[in-house]
Formats: structure tokens, C-alpha cells, sequence
């Protein structure tokens, strides 16, 4: 019989297989269907597609049924069709591909970059190739537009360090500007001073002026020291700025500070009958501050309730303890002052009303002193009422005493023998070095009153270095800005020749800036002194160096 039970057992487990077979290809299709990447199902041999899901047709944009039979060349997939059997060569090997990243058209024509991973897989005893298709198109584009990005930052990156370069050169460049504007004009505006205060000064000497002329003589000095002042304030507020006022901070005694600045003022206030009422500054008030900046801002404080008061008022000034700082008051019996005007305070060229009235000044005072109290860490207000006066203060912090040093012992030495009677002194030779007639003139003038001093005049350096190579004197009076040399230079020479090795040099010049200061007395002038110049203190000098 046909139906042999061996038969019949061949034939049910064929009907099983091919059930089996139906079924793991339901699944399969099931599985590629549902799957959340693109999966495609080809023929090794030929690479005919067999089946593709939805996620794949959405990527490519062709239809399941135009895919189906064909394959991915004729789709036009790859480039060329070698670039298929290179992508799908480590199959041969491995069985598995991987390739990160791969290009293929789709049916609009567009290239899109996937991830493909690809298995061998056997379906019916026929090889197959899975493959999954991951769009990393989305993904590429982003880090693209990211390398873009830190390009496009670098670039401005580079580009506002070359900006930043390029600002700090001009403000180094606007700093020398300003530095050098500074220089020139307070050379050029204390030059004309220079003569204005010296032959205002000699003529507040001369005993022979009648008390009209020596009224108009000391007009003449009471201007140009006011000038003065208002120049020094102007370039003060203006080394700010720049950043270029050195501060040098250390103990200072208020209380002794506050006696020098009152005994400076009381011949002002005694002029308008004004009361300097006895300081309130208890002992130990020391304060961490730049001396010569405190007693600029205490001068202009003092200065202001004396201004602004009223003839026969009252001037105060107290200190404060307020533990860790010390405040300062200075209080007066003048108008006083609005809220609205205290609002206006402490601004450069803010003077209230003040142009309206006699009261001189720039209005630059109290801008100076809150940026010089900035700058050694205090501060600085006011307090006042229309018709009650005002009271300015400025607060500092407290310092320790500085250290007492034991004086050292006198030592005393043998006293020089009088000169004889009958021997008479030799002449003291002094050169001035000077290409201002009127500087010289002033000179000339003032030592009128030396009649051992033999002063000549060179209007050149080389002339002047010329006199001290033939006839040396025992004073070298120098000038700074000088027509051709500086002169530093003309003090190099000097230096460099041994018939001039020795001679003292003074510098007096109108480069008054403290820079110029310090780098004269580096390059060893034995001083420095500025124009306008003081001349009890060159008259001190010479008198040192030259005795009588």
C-alpha cells in the first residue's frame, strides 16, 4: 500500500516542516515590520530584495512592492555596484558586516548616511542577508553644524583676541599720550609761573616798595599760588585716571597733621575775623594713609569752610573714634546746603552757585579728595541743612604707632679754626644751564642777595658743557628740557669727563611730574627741584651746598 505508516510518518513531518518554515517566516516578516530601524531581507546570491519593512521604505522612499524582486543596484543605491560587494565583502569572511557609515541615494535622489549592520542568515535551506539600515543623517548634519560651530568660535575667538590686542595697544598708546600731554602741559604752564611767583616773591622782599606796590606785589604771588593750586588739582585729577598717582600708605599722626594744616590757614581766616576753633583730636589718632594726600584733602577741606563761610564765623575740627576707623569733621557756620546741591557734590567742575559769587576755585577740589580717600581706602560725605552750615567728613582706617627708634649719640668733633681775618674767601662758581632769558634773570636776581656766589649764564647745553670743561665751577644749576640735549644728557657728559666728574649738579625744571622727580634723583642730580620754584628752599640748598 501507498500509505505505509513509514510513509505516512515522512509525510506529516514534511507538512510540519513546511508549517515550521510558514511559521518562522510569519515571524520573521513580523519581526521586520515591527522593528524601529530599517531592515531589509536580500538574496546573498544576486541580491535580489525578499522582503523589507516599514521603517525602509520611509528611508529609501520606495514602496514595499517596487522593491520587492529587484535589487538595490538597480534601485540605484550605491554609486556604483562595486561599491555594494565592498560593503558587503566581510561576509565572506565573517558572516557579519559592520560599516559605521555609509552612503546611499534614495528615490528623490538624495544621499542619506546610515549605519549598516548586515548577518547571513539561512531561510529554507537558501542564504539570505538581514541588514539593518540605521539614518544617521540627522546625526552627521548635527555634528557637522557642531564642527561648524567650534570653527566659527575659534575663528571669533582669534578674532576678538586680535581686538583685544589691538584695544590694549591703543589704551597703552592713549596711556603715553596722556602721560606725555600731562608732561608738556605742566612743563608749559609752570614755565610762565615760574617768573609770575619768583619776581612776585622778590618784589614782597624788597623794602624799598611802597606799602601800594607791596599791596600789588602780594596780589601778584596770592594769584599765581592760587594758579598753582589749581594746576597741581587739574594734573592730580588727571593722573588719576590715568591711573598714573602713585600712593604710598603708612602711619600718620593726624594730630600733628592737623596743627601744620591749621597753622597754614590761620592767616586766612584771621583776614575775615574767622574763629579756628582749638582742634578736638584726641592722642594716639593714627591713621593708614598717604601724608602728603590727607593733608591735601585737609587743606582743601579747611579751605572750603573758610570760602564759603561768613566773615566772623566759626570753623571746627574734630576726630572721631569709631573703633576700627577714624572719622574726621570739619564743620563751619556758612549757608549750607540743599539736598538737592549735596547731590551735586563731589563731581569734577561741580561748584553749586560758587561762579555766581566771589569764591575762587575750579570745582575739582572735592571730586580730587573722594578719588584720593578712595584710593587709601576711606571715604568722604557731608552733612548740612539750609542755613545751619555744614560738616564734611572723611573717614580712614586706624594704624598702629610707628616704631620710636633710639636717637644715636651726638658725636661731637674737633671745631674748624676761624678763617683768618685778612684772607679773603674765594668767590663760590655757579653755572646755570639755562635756555629761558627770564628763568635766568629770576636767577640772577635772587642771588643778588650771595654776593660770594659768581653765577654765569649758558643759554645751550654744548656752551654749557664747554664752560665746565675750561673753567669748572663748584655748582652745576641745570634746566632739563633744554634745545638739542636733554638734560639728563648734558649730566651723562658731565659725568663721563674728569674735570666735571665731581661737581654737584640741581636740577630745576618744570617736568614737575613725579616720575621726572624720581628718575633725577636715580640718575644722581643731588636734587630736584620744580618750577614754579621755592625759593627759601633753593636758597636753602645752595646755602648747604655753597656756604656763605
Amino acid at each position: 500500500m501507498n500509505g505505509t505508516p513509514e510513509r505516512l510518518a515522512q509525510a506529516d513531518a514534511a507538512q510540519r516542516l513546511q508549517a515550521d518554515a510558514r511559521h518562522n517566516q510569519a515571524l520573521l516578516s513580523q519581526i521586520l515590520q515591527n522593528s524601529p530601524v530599517a531592515v531589509a531581507l536580500t538574496r546573498e546570491d544576486g541580491g535580489v530584495i525578499v522582503d523589507v519593512n516599514a521603517e525602509w521604505t520611509r528611508l529609501t522612499g520606495y514602496a514595499r512592492h517596487e522593491a520587492l524582486g529587484r535589487t538595490t543596484v538597480e534601485l540605484g543605491f550605491w554609486r556604483d555596484p562595486e561599491d555594494r560587494v565592498r560593503s558587503l565583502s566581510p561576509l565572506q569572511h565573517s558572516g557579519v558586516v559592520r560599516n559605521p557609515e555609509s552612503r546611499m541615494h534614495t528615490r528623490d535622489g538624495r544621499f542619506v548616511v546610515t549605519s549598516m549592520h548586515g548577518s547571513r542568515i539561512e531561510i529554507g535551506g537558501v542564504r539570505h542577508i538581514l541588514v539593518y539600515l540605521l539614518d544617521m543623517t540627522a546625526r552627521q548634519q548635527a555634528e557637522e553644524a557642531l564642527r561648524q560651530l567650534n570653527a566659527d568660535l575659534e575663528s571669533r575667538v582669534a578674532q576678538r583676541t586680535v581686538e583685544l590686542a589691538q584695544a590694549r595697544d591703543e589704551a597703552e598708546r592713549a596711556s603715553r599720550v596722556k602721560s606725555e600731554f600731562l608732561s608738556s602741559m605742566s612743563h608749559e604752564l609752570r614755565t610762565p609761573l615760574n617768573a609770575i611767583l619768583g619776581f612776585g616773591q622778590l618784589l614782597q622782599a624788597d623794602a624799598s616798595l611802597t606799602p601800594r606796590e607791596q599791596r600789588y606785589s602780594r596780589e601778584i604771588v596770592r594769584a599765581g599760588e592760587h594758579l598753582l593750586v589749581l594746576i597741581n588739582e587739574v594734573l592730580d585729577l588727571a593722573r588719576i585716571e590715568s591711573g598714573k598717582l602713585p600712593i604710598s600708605l603708612e602711619p600718620v599722626d593726624l594730630g600733628a597733621l592737623v596743627d601744620e594744616c591749621l597753622a597754614l590757614m590761620r592767616p586766612l581766616a584771621q583776614q575775615r575775623q574767622i574763629v579756628l576753633a582749638p582742634p578736638r583730636v584726641g592722642p594716639g589718632s593714627i591713621v593708614l594713609a598717604d601724608r602728603t594726600r590727607v593733608r591735601q584733602v585737609l587743606l582743601n577741606l579747611l579751605s572750603n569752610a573758610l570760602k564759603y563761610n561768613h566773615d566772623g564765623g566759626q570753623v571746627q575740627l574734630a576726630c572721631v573714634d569709631e573703633g576700627d576707623t577714624l572719622r574726621v569733621d570739619i564743620s563751619d557756620t556758612g549757608p549750607g546746603l540743599s539736598d538737592e546741591q549735596q547731590r551735586r557734590l563731589f563731581q569734577d567742575f561741580e561748584r553749586l552757585e560758587a561762579d555766581r559769587s566771589s569764591a575762587q576755585g575750579t570745582g575739582i577740589g572735592l571730586a580730587l579728595s573722594r578719588r584720593l580717600l578712595q584710593m587709601m581706602d576711606g571715604e568722604i560725605g557731608v552733612q548740612s541743612f539750609p542755613g545751619q552750615g555744614s560738616t564734611f567728613w572723611f573717614r580712614l582706617r586706624r594704624a598702629a604707632p610707628p616704631p620710636v627708634w633710639p636717637q644715636p649719640a651726638t658725636v661731637s668733633g674737633p671745631t674748624p679754626a676761624p678763617a683768618a681775618a685778612d684772607v679773603p674767601l674765594r668767590p663760590w662758581r655757579v653755572l646755570y644751564i639755562e635756555d629761558n632769558p627770564v628763568n635766568a634773570l629770576l636767577l640772577a636776581e635772587l642771588l643778588a642777595c650771595r654776593p660770594r656766589i659768581d653765577l654765569r649764564h649758558a643759554a645751550l647745553p654744548e656752551l654749557g658743557l664747554q664752560i665746565a670743561q675750561a673753567e669748572p665751577p663748584d655748582l652745576i644749576l641745570l634746566d632739563i628740557q633744554l634745545p638739542g640735549i636733554d638734560g639728563f644728557e648734558v649730566l651723562r657728559r658731565l659725568r663721563a669727563a674728569e674735570a666735571t666728574r665731581a661737581i654737584p649738579v640741581l636740577a630745576l625744571s618744570a617736568n614737575a611730574m613725579r616720575a621726572d622727580v624720581e628718575r633725577g634723583l636715580a640718575v644722581g642730580f643731588v636734587d630736584y627741584l620744580a618750577k614754579p620754584l621755592d625759593l627759601p628752599r633753593l636758597l636753602a640748598l645752595l646755602d648747604a651746598l655753597l656756604p656763605p
